[in-house]
């Protein structure tokens, strides 16, 4: 192509892209216009309901606006009144939520001790009265064989029932008096 015929088809586009420029610049001015109308309908009918309210407490209004003021605010004190309340509820039922929270760890060790004394009571009736039935002495025929060793782990046993007690009696013990404190 030739300089010229470059020079023609640039000014086609210039003059077409110029176009179609001034047609969006003039559909754009038009939607501005339409945009300013409404708005200013809007703000003379804005313009017209301030005209009618102030019309309407012209019109000796003021003592209906007192009476619901009135009672929006005793609406108001009742509901700030039931929110103290609830308020002080909800205080209170976390009281006691967090003392049954502290009370849970001396529950679970009574409830240890409790279990490990039924233990030991059980070893005490049947073990001890099979192997000591007067009460007084081991019997002989415990202490030879083979029931020599059976003995002493029953024994071996009872010893950590009664120190597993009394471990769990000092934990219950320091729980409580945290509690206190």
């Amino acid at each position: 192509m030739t300089i010229e015929t470059w020079n023609i088809v640039l000014s086609a586009v210039i003059l077409v892209l110029l176009t179609g420029g001034g047609i969006w610049l003039k559909y754009m001015v038009q939607q501005q216009l339409k945009t300013k109308d409404t708005t200013i309908e809007a703000l003379e009918a804005v313009a017209k309901l301030k005209e009618a309210h102030i019309a309407s407490l012209e019109s000796n209004t003021a003592p209906a606006i007192a009476k619901a003021y009135s009672d929006m605010r005793e609406h108001a004190n009742l509901m700030t009144q039931e929110a103290q309340q609830l308020s002080e509820r909800l205080a209170e039922a976390t009281r006691k939520q967090e003392f049954e929270g502290e009370m849970l760890l001396p529950k679970i060790i009574l409830g240890e001790v409790n279990g490990l004394q039924m233990a030991s009571n059980i070893l005490d009736e049947t073990v001890w009265k099979l192997v000591v039935p007067n009460g007084k002495s081991v019997e002989s025929k415990f202490l030879d064989g083979a029931f020599g060793p059976l003995l002493d782990q029953v024994i071996i046993a009872s010893e950590r029932i009664t120190r597993g007690i009394k471990t769990r009696l000092e934990t219950g013990s320091k729980a409580i008096r945290k509690i206190k404190e």
